[in-house]
Parts: structure tokens; C-alpha cells; sequence
């Protein structure tokens, strides 16, 4: 079974990356290299502190880029014409979606068995971005959650493939969230992946309701 991971080049998705690739060899890696950048101010002290753990916690001080550990394209945007082809060209039976921006619907459609994305929330309550950082400040901590979905051409809609509830210690702290929502995705993966590869399909069920979409916080 064939599969492309389409992601960005950070910490903790290098981390996913070789996690998932002990259980399950990916086939190759696209990285989109453009990043958004909104007309505010998003900057905030924790996100260094949080890079810093994620460094010494995750990547145990090797830090090392995503085409060091598997074969990898790099493109400005995952949209563009050149990088749909090179996915097309890969002839994925499954693509992961990890941290990119949003899928053109010749994209959505490449892959044989399925294409999922990873969600850092839970999409029926908090779609789009930060959900996490979203809903601690709405103080809905219970919605501190996972959700690998399959995509569709309107965001975080997809039928939940699964879910998993973040845990939390009085020893965490903001700059953690990250790096416990990262081990989250690579169990959610790999189980989706052994599911695939064994039965050529994932049980799913649909969304009740459509989240409210947030930008970045």
C-alpha cells in the first residue's frame, strides 16, 4: 500500500514522521513550504518555550529535517498545478494530510483508498486553526481532542475516522500541548493505516454538525 504524507517542515511533524514510518514505511513525503501569515500579530513568548520542548522531548536534541529521514518533495504551495501532479504521479493509495493548507478537490480525489486529515480539535465544535489554544480560551478543556477525518472540499467536515482525548497533568503546560496532540496523531494514523492496509477501507461516521470555523488565534 502506497502512501504520500503532505505536511509542513517543523518539529514536531519531523517527529510524526519518523514515529509513524517504525509501524508503517511511508511511500514518500510532499512538504508545502509556504506558511499563511495573517494581517495581525499572531507571535506569543510560549511558542518559543513550546519549539524548545518540542526539541529536547520529542527529537531528544536530534533535530534533523524531513527529507533526512525519508524521500521528499518540497513545493511552495501544496495547490499548486506542480505539486498535484507529483502526487498524482505518485499514485498514492492513501494520503495523509498533516498541517497544510487547504486541499484542491483534483488533490482530494488522487488517492485509491482514502484521504485523511489530521485535526488538532474536534471539528463539530472548533474547525479551522488553533482549535486547541480556541477552546482552552473558551474554557471547553473537555474539547481538548484529535480527529483524524476523511477530507472533503469544505474544511474539517469529513466523516471522523478517529478520536482521541488529550490527557493532561498539573506538570503540563501550554507550551505541551502541541507535543501531547502530535503522539495523539501518530496512534490515530498508524491504527487507520494497519485498517487500511489490512481491509482496504476505515469505518467512519459522519459529522453531526459543522463547527465554527476560527482562524489563527
Amino acid at each position: 500500500m502506497k502512501v504520500v504524507l503532505l505536511t509542513t517542515q517543523t518539529h514536531h511533524h519531523a517527529y510524526f514522521t519518523e514515529q509513524v514510518m517504525k509501524s508503517f514505511e511511508w511511500f514518500s513525503v510532499v512538504i508545502e513550504n509556504s506558511s499563511i501569515h495573517p494581517p495581525f500579530s499572531t507571535a506569543h513568548a510560549f511558542e518559543y518555550q513550546r519549539d524548545a520542548f518540542e526539541e529536547m522531548e520529542l527529537l531528544k536534541n536530534d533535530v534533523k529535517p524531513i527529507e533526512s529521514i525519508v524521500k521528499s518533495e518540497t513545493f511552495e504551495n501544496i495547490s499548486d498545478s506542480d505539486a498535484v501532479a507529483h502526487v498524482r504521479e505518485l499514485a498514492p493509495d492513501v494520503i495523509v494530510v498533516f498541517g497544510t493548507g487547504k486541499l484542491p478537490s483534483e488533490l482530494i480525489q488522487i488517492p485509491r483508498l482514502a484521504c485523511l486529515n489530521l485535526h488538532g480539535g474536534d471539528p463539530e465544535h472548533y474547525r479551522g486553526l488553533d482549535s486547541h489554544l480556541w477552546a482552552i480560551y473558551h474554557g471547553e478543556f473537555h474539547r481538548l481532542v484529535t480527529t483524524l477525518h476523511l477530507v472533503e472540499e469544505i474544511f474539517d467536515t469529513g466523516a471522523i475516522v478517529g478520536q482521541k482525548q488529550l490527557v493532561f497533568g498539573r506538570q503540563h503546560r501550554i507550551e505541551h500541548v502541541r507535543s501531547i496532540n502530535t503522539q495523539a496523531c501518530v496512534d490515530l494514523t498508524v491504527d487507520a493505516l494497519k485498517q487500511l492496509k489490512d481491509t482496504g477501507g476505515v469505518v467512519s461516521r459522519p459529522q453531526v454538525q459543522k463547527g465554527r470555523y476560527y482562524s489563527m488565534m
